[in-house]
């Protein structure tokens, strides 16, 4: 599960997207397909965000999240789907998170410990 911090614009990779064969699909064919992050809040389309393909990586691409996509805590999913069937529809599974929690897990060294030994 991807974690999303509260109300920030981010990077999600997603992928691999496949044809109905199982090839890696071009950027062209992404364009008319269905991508929706579906929430608890309600359905936002993402087709018109900014999908960049990774190079070297076929299939997959880096999904840019707006900050107003993300402006409620709960759990949400990337799901994509074609009504042509020309892919095979995937979906990724997320919680949008407070941004103090995001913080304290990821940007915090308040979580590194040290070793220690105990006597006894």
């Amino acid at each position: 599960m991807v974690e999303l911090r509260y109300n920030t614009t981010q990077q999600v990779v997603v992928g691999p997207i496949l044809d109905t064969q199982g090839d890696p699909i071009s950027d062209q064919v992404l364009r008319i397909s269905h991508w929706f992050l579906r929430a608890d809040w309600g359905r936002i389309p993402l087709i018109s965000h900014n999908w960049v393909p990774i190079p070297g990586v076929a299939g997959y691409y880096m999904l840019s999240i707006p900050f107003t996509d993300v402006s409620a805590m709960g759990q949400a999913e990337i799901y994509i789907y074609d009504p042509g069937d020309m892919l095979q529809p995937i979906s990724l599974k997320c919680r949008v998170i407070s941004q103090n929690m995001w913080d304290a897990k990821y940007n915090s060294t308040l979580l590194k410990t040290e070793p220690f030994a105990q006597k006894g």
